[in-house]
């Protein structure tokens, strides 16, 4: 038996943590599968531009994806896996889904500033502050949410105002490396780091159509899956660590067993799901030595996929 630790880089830069375990002689390398998400920004503005992006199972974007939209227009993704949308006008819930398949994808369409809103208010704010309407913070991009945490092989999203919809009319930099914008409207953007994002406090900068934001700091981290140690067997309790780097604050992780009937998280139930993720959450110890050990125990011979991330916030 053999047991190796892989980090996978994948094509756009995304990349997962994933543990690969093997057991037997013969090398296993996980192949990248069909269109397996659609992202979409997490708010679209009523009638004004947007993109989605396809990833498949690997993170990696998809092109020629065939996407139908709730208001009954289809898009195919480009060569880059996105596709440009003009969102309906009425508000409420939008869907995306894959064609021919059960993948979704739904996001609120919210109403946006009229022109006649926009004009008033970079006239008020010339007239408070003696600029001009086109250097007035009315028309400069505002952020208004972001995470203070993002690890540096995985997408975030964003929330603010004059963003554009076209995501790559949006130059965006975080620690000084230009950012990918995977999904974008108005009022939000999904971003994925740069694979030479430096760890640590950095600034994230937003600029589009003449217009920037005010620079924000958020903390880029990585997380580093830690094989167990010594010979796994079937039955046998092992531990999984979870190290990360970039901070040594506590952070709240989930690990992903994408292979449920090969392995079992301590804490989840034996056998599990046969498709998709089982979740279990866990929070590292702070501090240089900032890590979070889960027990595991294989359940039987073959290969098993961990995948680390930053938790989602409860609701």
């Amino acid at each position: 038996m053999k047991i190796r630790s892989n980090r996978l880089a994948l094509g756009t830069g995304f990349a997962a943590i994933l543990l690969v375990v093997r057991f037997g002689s013969a090398a296993v390398a996980p192949v990248a599968g069909p269109p397996s998400s659609i992202v979409l920004p997490t708010t679209l503005v009523a009638e004004a531009p947007a993109t989605l992006a396809v990833l498949d199972a690997g993170g990696r974007l998809v092109a020629g994806a065939v996407v139908a939209l709730s208001d009954g227009h289809v898009v195919k993704t480009d060569a880059t896996g996105r596709a440009r949308l003009v969102v309906p006008a009425t508000l409420g819930e939008f869907e995306a889904r894959i064609q021919g398949h059960s993948i979704v994808a739904t996001a609120p369409i919210v109403a946006g500033l009229s022109p006649e809103t926009v004009q008033t208010d970079a006239a008020q704010a010339t007239s408070s502050a003696g600029a001009s309407p086109t250097t007035s913070a009315a028309s400069e991009i505002q952020l208004t949410d972001f995470p203070e945490v993002v690890d540096a092989r995985d997408r975030f999203a964003i929330s603010g105002t004059r963003f554009l919809g076209d995501a790559d009319e949006n130059s965006v930099s975080l620690g000084g490396k230009s950012a990918l914008v995977l999904a974008a409207s108005p009022s939000a953007l999904v971003l994925l780091p740069s694979p030479d994002t430096p760890l640590g406090a950095q600034q994230l900068r937003i600029q589009s159509n003449g217009h920037a934001s005010e620079a924000v700091t958020v903390t880029v981290v990585e997380l580093d899956a830690i094989q167990p140690a010594g010979a796994l067997r079937v039955g046998q309790q092992a531990i999984l660590t979870v190290r990360v780097r970039g901070t040594a604050q506590p952070l709240d992780v989930e690990l992903g067993n994408w292979s449920p009937a090969t392995i079992k998280l301590v804490g989840q139930p034996s056998g599990g799901a046969t498709s998709g993720a089982e979740v279990q959450r866990v929070r590292t110890s702070g501090g240089e030595q900032n890590e979070a050990q889960v027990a595991i125990v294989p359940l039987s011979q073959g290969k098993f996929y961990v995948h680390a991330r930053l938790a989602r916030p409860r609701q």
